[in-house]
């Protein structure tokens, strides 16, 4: 828990677990062609918020909320995301023309592989703002810092079908790191990243 993005695409439904941990989810959309949908599971009930036009928003308290899923008719969608453990505020959004940060990148990937998503240029670091993770069949995902060991882990989630999750920012432990991407298994994983470079 912690994330605080400005822009997501969200190319697949998201979902985060949250196991009823106190703290906040908001979401402003930035799609002016459909609904976004937020499903909101609590201990106690199921509540769908459909969130209609550019700079409409949502956002609610995730005490005792189980689970949360973004959804869409159609991908890829726009929405700016908060996730976090404290107080945060959102109002109407200007509908941005290209991705708020300097570099992006995407990958999908088929399988058991160790995919390089980033090779920072010759002395500098890779800081991310935000990456987004999400898999069609249920898989560790890994996206690392240099290689898949302890310490070097960004985010390693176990992941549901259809399940995914959104985090960031992070830089590099050191110049030159390559930032790849881990899967485990079968499958389709996404992977999309949006940051700059840093001496």
């Amino acid at each position: 828990m912690g994330m605080t993005t400005t822009d997501q695409v969200i190319e697949a439904p998201i979902t985060i677990e949250n196991g009823g941990e106190p703290g906040v989810f908001g979401l402003v959309s930035r799609d002016a062609s459909q609904e976004i949908r937020v499903v909101m599971l609590a201990t106690a009930h199921r509540e769908t918020i459909h969130v209609v036009n550019p700079g409409d928003s949502c956002s609610f308290n995730l005490l005792d909320v189980i689970q949360v899923i973004i959804e869409a008719d159609t991908y890829p969608t726009r929405a700016l995301i908060d996730w976090t453990n404290g107080a945060i505020v959102l109002g109407a959004a200007p509908f941005p023309n290209g991705f708020i940060g300097i570099l992006h990148f995407d990958v999908t990937v088929g399988g058991a592989a160790s995919t390089t998503i980033w090779t920072p240029t010759a002395g500098k670091r890779f800081v991310i703002d935000t990456f987004m993770l999400s898999t069609d069949t249920q898989n560790r995902v890994a996206l690392v810092d240099g290689s898949d060991v302890m310490g070097s882990r960004i985010a390693a989630p176990y992941l549901a079908a259809d399940g995914g999750m959104v985090g960031g920012p992070y830089a590099s432990q050191a110049i030159g790191n390559p930032l790849v991407l881990v899967t485990l298994g079968g499958g389709n994983v996404f992977c999309s990243v949006d940051g700059r470079e840093s001496s």
